[in-house]
């Protein structure tokens, strides 16, 4: 047993999913499988149990969880305190986001802090809001970037800047009323993230109910998909700003139907405070502040 089993275990506790696991700890899947396999040797017993294509953590699985997640935890807090003390500017400093923070925000940030701090060892994964504040709780990640509305004890939440939102689609469709806006079709966020909360929420507080909805887990997807003329699609300005620009996509206004910007902040711990996070943090909120 060692601790690169119990963190792909961690990870797939959260996703489910050991592709999603390799793809965010860059593992294969097939090596995720194996390293598994493994730990359940190791520890005489099945840790999940797959009903076709859908895993599920077994309660055993349940039982070693938290005790796993809090030796990854110390594990990792070590490795980055241990290099802290070494050289301060060559520690570990791990970093979790969102896909639309991932893609279009935080490469500002990083590259500004790659050329400050060079020999800082830098992680950068991207996550659900949910996956980002458990990785922030549990210690994996130091900072994590999140668009939805994060309350929890143990976690300071820093709010940086408001994304503006709207409903898009190809020129070609123009809908002249709500009913033919309802009508579609709609291209949504895939159930079980925050973007996709925000939107339930949208439309049940405009009493606004979509008709034939496709459902996708990408940002670019329903951007795309939205440029070929297949539909609406409710998303952060900036992340269709170029495709407006060329003509792609145009804004829908309806009067009564403008979507509420969303909150971006920084969530980290208080505690467990050391100079490259300190710093991180001062580049993001100088940076992005600013968007």
């Amino acid at each position: 047993m060692d601790v690169q089993q119990l963190l792909l275990f961690c990870k797939t506790a959260e996703t489910l999913n050991m592709t999603r696991t390799g793809d965010i700890l860059g593992f294969s899947q097939p090596a995720v499988s194996k390293q598994i396999q493994q730990l359940e040797r190791d520890l005489g017993g099945q840790l999940f149990l797959r009903k076709g294509r859908q895993l599920h953590l077994t309660p055993f699985g349940a039982l070693i969880l938290p005790r796993a997640q809090r030796i990854v935890a110390q594990v990792q807090e070590l490795k980055s305190e241990a290099a802290q003390a070494i050289d301060p500017f060559r520690g570990r400093l791990v970093v979790v986001a969102g896909s639309v923070t991932m893609t279009y925000l935080l490469p500002k940030v990083l590259a500004e802090y790659r050329k400050q701090y060079p020999q800082a060892q830098l992680t950068v994964y991207s996550g659900k809001t949910t996956e980002t504040v458990r990785m922030v709780e549990d210690g994996s990640a130091h900072i994590g970037l999140v668009s939805s509305e994060v309350i929890h004890p143990r976690l300071t939440v820093e709010p940086l800047f408001f994304d503006a939102m709207a409903i898009v689609s190809s020129p070609e469709l123009n809908p002249h009323t709500l009913t033919d806006l309802a009508q579609g079709p709609w291209l949504i966020f895939a159930r079980g993230t925050g973007f996709r909360t925000y939107i339930d929420q949208f439309f049940a507080e405009h009493s606004f109910i979509p008709d034939n909805v496709m459902e996708m887990d990408s940002i670019e997807a329903l951007r795309e998909m939205a440029a070929a003329g297949l539909g609406y699609t409710l998303l952060p300005v900036r992340a269709v700003s170029q495709s407006m620009e060329q003509g792609k996509l145009h804004i829908i206004k309806q009067e009564g139907l403008e979507p509420e910007a969303r909150c971006n902040s920084l969530i980290y711990r208080k505690e467990n405070s050391f100079y490259l996070k300190e710093e991180f943090l001062l580049l993001a909120r100088k940076i992005l502040k600013n968007q």
